[in-house]
């Protein structure tokens, strides 16, 4: 896997849980960028809520399970 900043080692202490599906809001001290970094370098899963785009909740971020591959 690839260095981590100190941002990006703090947002995955934030999301903990690989059940569950957090938006950017719920997880709060995190920034977009930092978590689609995190999805980048395969730490992350992403998906986008159906709809309307809505800011800091229409995109969904989960911790990968540690047998995945990191897609790209």
């Amino acid at each position: 896997m690839a260095l981590l900043t100190s941002y990006e080692e703090r947002a995955l202490t934030i999301v903990k849980d690989k059940d569950n599906w957090f938006s950017v809001s719920e997880l709060g001290q995190c920034r977009l960028a930092t978590l689609n970094k995190l999805v980048d370098k395969g730490y992350l899963e992403r998906i986008r809520r159906p709809g309307p785009y809505v800011p800091n909740e229409s995109v969904l971020f989960r911790l990968l399970a540690e047998e995945q591959p990191a897609r790209h």
